[in-house]
């Protein structure tokens, strides 16, 4: 089992990704054998300052290019693969990365486990 941090940002994609959806998408990660601690993103950047990234093999964010911003220096600091479910506006990382922006389709990338190094 993968332990991972699960940083959501409801703003995100103005706001159109309900909370069963939500829920939905955590089921899902589970059935790919990944256990996840839920932090609510703040434009403060607050939440990752209280979540531990102690033993976390794996740092997802669900949102767009503003909240993988904000999320970067953290999985940097604690040297944890970072991955990257597309829910923002433009999405303009995701893209380029070539990460499908429907979310099934980005956890099966996912759970494919492979690595692309960004610097």
């Amino acid at each position: 089992m993968i332990n991972a941090i699960f940083l959501f940002n409801p703003a995100a994609g103005r706001g159109l990704f309900p909370k069963w959806r939500v829920k939905q998408l955590l089921k899902a990660l589970t059935y790919y054998g990944i256990q996840c601690e839920v932090v609510i993103t703040q434009p403060s950047g607050e939440s990752l300052a209280e979540a531990s990234m102690q033993n976390k093999d794996l740092f997802i964010v669900w949102g767009g290019d503003g909240t993988f911003h904000q999320a970067l220096p953290w999985a940097i600091k604690y040297r944890v693969p970072i991955a990257l479910l597309p829910g923002g506006t433009a999405n303009v990382l995701a893209r380029e990365l070539g990460i499908p922006l429907d979310w099934r389709k980005a956890l099966r990338v996912l759970s494919r486990h492979k690595r692309q190094r960004m610097f």
